[in-house]
């Protein structure tokens, strides 16, 4: 399973969008991360879409098969709050991408290039998974109503 998550990394890492020529100035490195933020927030976007509409599914399985009703969160806005809290998060961490390649290309010049393909590559795939996530617990937590739903319990 790791060999092909890594090797999928590295096929990623050398595709144009992850790619860049160097050396760059600071500002020249900064506009390359900056250029990447909107596709960044649609992939990360969509991802988190998915997990939205597979938690709201799970939620009418649960209470398909489940007596207890499904209880809205107090107050009513707390997801749309939470959403928003996420997507602010995010961003503060892509930009943290291009200070901390600015500082590795201080201490390190010759790496600094790399270091930045890799880094947004592993980013990229860290916050899909960290927003997919939520969806995963769901699943989980349906499969597991439903078994107690099916034992009458």
């Amino acid at each position: 399973m790791w060999t092909a998550l890594t090797s999928r990394l590295r096929a990623c890492v050398s595709l144009p969008f992850f790619q860049r020529a160097s050396p760059l100035s600071a500002w020249d490195a900064v506009g390359w991360w900056e250029s990447r933020r909107i596709p960044f927030n649609l992939i990360v976007g969509a991802a988190g879409a998915v997990t939205c509409v597979l938690c709201l599914i799970a939620l009418a399985v649960i209470a398909d098969f489940s007596a207890a009703p499904i209880e809205l969160p107090d107050p009513p806005i707390l997801p749309i709050l939470a959403v928003g809290a996420f997507a602010v998060m995010a961003n503060v961490c892509f930009t943290g991408g291009w200070i901390v390649e600015l500082l590795v290309r201080w201490l390190w010049r010759d790496d600094g290039t790399k270091f930045a393909s890799i880094t947004f590559t592993l980013g990229l795939a860290f916050s899909v998974g960290v927003t997919l996530a939520p969806a995963g617990v769901m699943a989980g937590w349906t499969v597991v109503r439903f078994i107690v739903a099916s034992s009458g319990h």
